[in-house]
């Protein structure tokens, strides 16, 4: 597996990279590709020098580092440079409304509305031994929602993970059959993938997007997996800051996603609504 790395050379950039290192290590190899942005050609010399010591860590064998440097605009350079290395992943760091600006907030959603490449964003502090073997997917009521099984399944598989099917039903009929029918596909999907899959049902004591944090915490979800939906259509009925609420989750899940818009032409099984 291929990941990029985006840095600013900040400790939160420090903590992406030490994430995304452990991540590739749990499937015993993989390559890590650090990238660096600037504004003009001028800089490119002072900060090669902070680059090369920024990805001169300890890595576990079976697993390499290159590192780059772009000149241009860091949003569009992250999906420019994980497309001509063949990147499967984006992964970067985030503290939260508090984090480097680069990467937080409305910040990192446009990141993820400029590619097409899948992202996980982590906030929170790593360790040697982490290992990844329970994602959590929310099913809500968008078509689209189905983009990101593909890429749940193609991560999952190798390690053996299992996944939690999160989804909160809805007490109109025809809104209730489309939860159905969503969790359906998603199940069948999964499980005939080799995936061991488990449902529950959140209820609605809580907002949707709180529900699915307690219970991916409750249930030690290593990975909440969702699409970038840029709050319109019919998710607004789970409400408006859902994806923003996710990324910045309190339990400090990271987040896979990818983008609604953006990901019709990879992977894409789900053209069917059964």
């Amino acid at each position: 597996m291929k990941v990029l790395v985006p840095t600013d050379f900040s400790d939160t950039a420090t903590s992406g990279l030490r994430y995304a290192l452990s991540f590739v290590a749990n499937y015993g190899s993989g390559h890590l590709h650090v990238l660096h942005t600037v504004e003009k050609e001028a800089d490119l010399g002072a900060v090669q020098t902070q680059l090369e010591a920024f990805c001169a860590i300890d890595v576990p064998a079976g697993i390499t580092i290159t590192h780059n440097i772009t000149v241009g605009d860091y949003n569009e350079a992250i999906g420019k440079e994980a497309e001509t290395h063949q990147c499967a992943l984006i992964i970067m760091a985030t503290k939260g409304a508090h984090g480097i600006q680069k990467l937080v907030g409305s910040h990192a959603m446009k990141v993820v509305s400029s590619s097409n490449i899948p992202h996980i964003i982590t906030q929170r502090e790593v360790y040697d031994d982490e290992v990844l073997d329970r994602i959590a997917v929310p099913i809500t009521l968008e078509r689209e929602d189905k983009k990101i099984l593909s890429t749940v399944a193609a991560i999952a598989k190798p390690l053996g993970a299992a996944v939690l099917l999160i989804y909160e039903d809805n007490r109109d009929e025809f809104l209730g059959a489309t939860i159905a029918r969503n969790l359906n596909f998603a199940k069948s999907y999964l499980r005939n993938s080799g995936i061991e899959t488990q449902a529950i049902d959140v209820g609605h004591d809580l907002s949707y997007d709180e529900a699915i944090i307690k219970y991916a915490a409750a249930h030690q979800c290593d990975l909440i997996a969702t699409v970038n939906h840029h709050n319109d259509g019919i998710l607004n009925l789970f409400g408006a800051n859902f994806d923003q609420n996710l990324l910045e989750n309190s339990a400090h899940i990271p987040i896979l996603t990818v983008d609604a818009r953006n990901h019709e032409h990879i992977n894409d099984i789900f053209m069917t609504t059964r």
